[in-house]
């Protein structure tokens, strides 16, 4: 994974970046911030460690879940082993590493949803509905407002061969 800029770097080259503003006024463009700070190289690290950390995220959720089904799959085995091959007055084995046992438990089945009292059902609020309808109305929801605009990052990861070609195409 890539490494992250220390916090004492990321404060040298915001003060560099609020000192150069200040110099610069209406003369203050990204061409003068690649050739007087590291900014850019900062955000080009951060980039780096983010989609690092969110690839190995995502890999370690896919592996959570193929381990957690395999679990399932094992506790199956030994529910059969204990249910059909040990002795019926066998309530709980205490082993080595842990005491072992089958408990019972009943799980509700739905016959017919169109039966079953509203009570019993849980509603949630479809936030990306209310946001389109007040886009469309301010005034469409009753009880919501849309908030104030809010930065948040986008990061586009480059394919193979897309720096280079896109490097040159600006010459």
């Amino acid at each position: 994974m890539a490494k992250v800029p220390s916090p004492r770097r990321v404060e040298r080259e915001m003060s560099k970046l609020d000192r150069l503003h200040a110099e610069l006024g209406d003369q203050f463009d990204l061409n003068s911030v690649e050739s007087e700070t590291q900014a850019l190289e900062l955000i080009d690290d951060y980039a780096e460690a983010i989609l690092g950390a969110e690839a190995v995220a995502a890999l370690a959720a896919e592996r959570a879940r193929r381990l957690k089904a395999r679990a399932a799959g094992w506790r199956a085995i030994v529910v059969r082993i204990i249910e059909h091959k040990l002795p019926p007055e066998t309530a709980s084995l205490q082993r080595p590493l842990a005491t072992v046992g089958l408990g019972y438990s009943q799980k509700v089945e739905l016959i017919d949803e169109a039966l079953i009292p509203e009570q019993y059902f849980n509603l949630v609020v479809d936030r990306r509905a209310i946001e389109k309808a007040l886009h469309e109305n301010p005034d469409a929801v009753p009880g919501t407002i849309l908030g104030n605009l809010a930065p948040y990052l986008i990061i586009r990861p480059m394919k193979p061969g897309q720096a280079q070609a896109e490097e040159t195409s600006d010459e």
